[in-house]
């Protein structure tokens, strides 16, 4: 998968291998941000407005849905924002847990999406503070967690921290449409 999606964005991906520890995939991409964000609006997903379709090159419609993205990681965040947006949700996005917290505070916010291996607070310790604070609103948003750890024990720690879903990165669009949605419905959208 990680070969794929670096191929897709014109990027490389040498490996190396060492018998005692495995093989690891560095993905390389060089290119500029709006190169990026060009790829990936000309291979995103259309959006479907009314009911649902069995397609799966579209995106569903969750226009209106207030969706918080937490990630460290610029790109990442950039190419996030842009497939939610384009689904019709109304995107705020930040870089730290830190300004994630001052954001539910301040705002009323259906879904959060937060990465976990984030440097200082990570997405653990965020939904840890969430989950705690004495704001029902914000103690009841609806949260994703994203990590680029697959494993069914990784999904295991993220549903036992708080999160109501956890995706493996990089993201499929229509599952993160669909699972934000779905969730939607859980939390108070007033």
């Amino acid at each position: 998968m990680i070969l794929a999606w670096t191929h897709l964005l014109g990027g490389q991906t040498p490996a190396e291998t060492d018998l005692r520890t495995g093989l690891e995939i560095i993905a390389r991409n060089a290119r500029r941000q709006a190169d990026l964000l060009d790829r990936l609006s000309t291979r995103a997903p259309r959006v479907a407005r009314g009911p649902a379709s069995a397609g799966r090159d579209v995106l569903p419609d969750i226009t209106g849905l207030r969706v918080l993205l937490v990630d460290d990681d610029d790109d990442t965040r950039v190419a996030m924002r842009q497939i939610v947006a384009r689904a019709g949700a109304i995107v705020d996005d930040v870089s730290s847990a830190v300004a994630a917290m001052a954001r539910l505070e301040r705002d009323r916010v259906d879904v959060l999406v937060s990465d976990i291996d984030m440097p200082g607070m990570d997405g653990y310790a965020l939904l840890r503070t969430v989950r705690g604070t004495p704001s029902r609103r914000v103690r009841r948003t609806p949260a994703i967690a994203l990590t680029s750890h697959a494993s069914p024990t990784a999904r295991r720690a993220a549903l036992a921290a708080g999160f109501q879903a956890h995706l493996a990165k990089p993201v499929d669009a229509i599952d993160l449409c669909l699972v934000m949605a779905s969730l939607a419905r859980l939390g108070p959208r007033s």
